[in-house]
């Protein structure tokens, strides 16, 4: 038997992805491997400190941030710092209170300009970070704007992406990059409690506490809500049914089954 390293609290959904599993509580969601279990998301830095040191830059406007990564992935970025330099940039790098990163990458634009390239990385327990000289800037900063992903209940897989609910809203994480969503966009707000949640190919079942709805659509931008008429769930007992198992009602797509007041739906 393996022992997990943490205690999880509240209302606990699993989900296996590929290779491994993703859990979420009521506070955070983590990836199991088989032998450990970390969590999943990483919090986003706060501002670093920036400050006029000696070095050989190009007199100019220069901007920098942030971000923290663990093991290959990265959180979202900080807020951006523009200052004008004469000489270099020494950077008063944040601590990482949360302990779920092992390296800090920065990011700067080259002199006078817009895009945040990337500049370095550090270890996560360095306190500053120097750029005294015109260094390699190399690919653009990735997940600017970008949170991490809330956990919740009813734990899903849809189009690479994970779905998660609290009660009326519904959270979708970045495409295949699980730990991060954009808190501008990736929900959908509901008119009720969601009492399940079960995704197909076409879009999203959600139980509601009067009735049933389909969020229909291939991405979170474009999902249309749609009216079943269906009487209300039990919470729950919604899940995805095969296509093999319905034959020719289902016309080759999985289909999703949940009971209601008058029976199997």
């Amino acid at each position: 038997s393996v022992s997990l390293s943490i205690q999880l609290q509240g209302r606990v959904n699993y989900l296996v992805v590929n290779n491994f599993i993703v859990i979420s509580d009521a506070l955070a969601l983590y990836k199991y491997n088989g032998s450990s279990v970390a969590k999943l998301t990483i919090d986003t830095p706060p501002e670093p400190i920036a400050k006029i040191t000696d070095g050989a830059l190009l007199d100019g406007l220069y901007t920098v941030a942030i971000a923290w990564s663990k093991q290959g992935r990265e959180s979202g970025l900080s807020t951006s710092l523009s200052l004008n330099v004469v000489g270099g940039i020494e950077l008063i790098l944040p601590y990482n209170y949360s302990n779920d990163a092992d390296q800090v990458v920065i990011y700067m634009t080259e002199r006078n300009g817009s895009e945040l390239l990337k500049v370095g990385t550090a270890d996560i327990n360095s306190m500053t970070f120097i750029i005294g000289h015109d260094q390699d800037l190399t690919r653009s900063a990735q997940f600017q704007h970008l949170s991490p992903m809330r956990p919740g209940q009813f734990l899903k897989l849809w189009r690479g992406r994970l779905v998660t609910a609290q009660r009326n809203m519904l959270y979708v994480s970045q495409a295949l990059n699980f730990h991060l969503c954009d808190e501008r966009y990736d929900y959908v707000a509901l008119p009720q409690k969601i009492t399940f949640v079960e995704p197909v190919e076409s879009g999203i079942w959600v139980g509601q506490a009067n009735s049933v709805i389909f969020l229909n659509g291939a991405d979170v931008k474009e999902l249309s809500v749609v009216q079943t008429g269906a009487k209300a769930p039990i919470p729950g007992t919604a899940m995805r049914v095969n296509s093999d198992l319905l034959g020719e009602m289902a016309a080759g797509l999985d289909a999703v089954l949940w009971l209601a007041e008058n029976g199997y739906c």
